[in-house]
Formats: structure tokens, C-alpha cells, sequence
């Protein structure tokens, strides 16, 4: 898989940083369009093979059950945030086609 045209941005980056801490939670965000921006960022990483949607059981405030979908890092994400993660938190950009040799033998 090529990672050359991924492009990681604010909302991306985010997922990834926060699935890399066990999973991140699709729903989060304060309005509908931050919550749909969360969505599209995790279904492109999804995409990517960076990242795997799943069901996960959480509770609220009454004590209901809800089921509220999560991102988990695959092997292939958790390899490039182990790999880009001084960049992904600097908001720095990835230049993945600069850094071919080094993905090379990360991801064989």
C-alpha cells in the first residue's frame, strides 16, 4: 500500500494520535459538523489501512448503554505513528515520498 497522496490533516492526525492511546471515539466533538468531520477523517485513515472501525460499549451520564463507534489502529498505523509521531504532534507535514527508504523497511 501507498502512502503517498495520504494527506494528514488537524482532524487526521487527531484520530491517529488518539486510537494510538487505545481507541478513538467517532462522536466526540461539540457540533454536528464537528462530529461529521471526525467521521470523514476516520473513514479516509479507514481507507488508508491505517485505521479499523468497531463498536464499542460506553455509558452515559443516566447509566445507559450506548454503542458508539471507535477507531483502533491496525499494524500498519500503529507502525507509522511509532514511525511520524514527533511529526503528527508538531503538525508537521510527512513527506512520505521523501521518507520511501524508511517506510521501506518499516513496512517491508
Amino acid at each position: 500500500m501507498s502512502l503517498n497522496r495520504l494527506r494528514l490533516g488537524k482532524r487526521r492526525r487527531q484520530l491517529l494520535l488518539e486510537a494510538a492511546g487505545g481507541h478513538s471515539i467517532l462522536c466526540r466533538g461539540d457540533t454536528a459538523a464537528e462530529k461529521a468531520a471526525r467521521r470523514r477523517a476516520a473513514y479516509a485513515l479507514q481507507r488508508a489501512g491505517l485505521v479499523t472501525l468497531t463498536s464499542v460499549l460506553d455509558y452515559d451520564d443516566a447509566g445507559r448503554w450506548l454503542e458508539l463507534r471507535a477507531a483502533v489502529l491496525t499494524d500498519l498505523g500503529r507502525e507509522v505513528v511509532l514511525a511520524w509521531r514527533v511529526q503528527l504532534e508538531a503538525r508537521r507535514s510527512i513527506r512520505w515520498r521523501h521518507h520511501e527508504r524508511m517506510a521501506a523497511a518499516v513496512f517491508g
